[in-house]
């Protein structure tokens, strides 16, 4: 069995141009204001990532565990997002005909804040000891 782990950490800052308040089409917007001034915002993010006997693997990530803002902009979105966002990661590694043919299934299930659940349905297709290969996939 081999195991990997991956924790990384974040730090953005983004700032809507100045210019923006001297174009015509401009109202006085409170958000928009606060864009000019700067957005400060600090992430993590983790992941684990498993092989078992060279042929099964599995991996679970984990992003915007913190996504805290720096500042102090108000908006209206300021729920948690811990766990919100995570991928799960699984397949398996079939070989054929002394390693000559290989076919390896895995599936994918994400889960992002704010949008639908998505699943991938992968296969991996493996010829002349994976010196060709072709896949299809399809999500839902």
């Amino acid at each position: 069995m081999k195991l990997s782990v991956g924790f990384s950490t974040e730090y953005k800052q983004m700032r809507l141009g100045n210019n923006i308040l001297t174009q015509a089409i401009y109202d006085f917007d409170d958000i928009v204001n606060g864009a000019v001034d700067g957005r400060q915002l600090f992430d993590a993010s983790f992941g684990v990532f498993g092989t078992f006997n060279d042929r099964t693997f599995v991996g679970l990530s984990f992003a915007n565990l913190i996504s805290a803002r720096l500042d102090d902009i108000v908006t209206s979105s300021e729920e948690s997002t811990f766990l919100n966002h995570y991928v799960i990661f699984a397949g398996h590694r079939f070989d054929f005909n002394n390693n000559a043919i290989s076919l390896e299934p895995s599936l994918m299930i994400r889960q992002i804040r704010d949008a639908p659940f998505q699943a991938d349905v992968n296969l991996k297709l493996g010829f002349l000891n994976d010196r060709v290969l072709g896949g299809i996939s399809y999500r839902s």
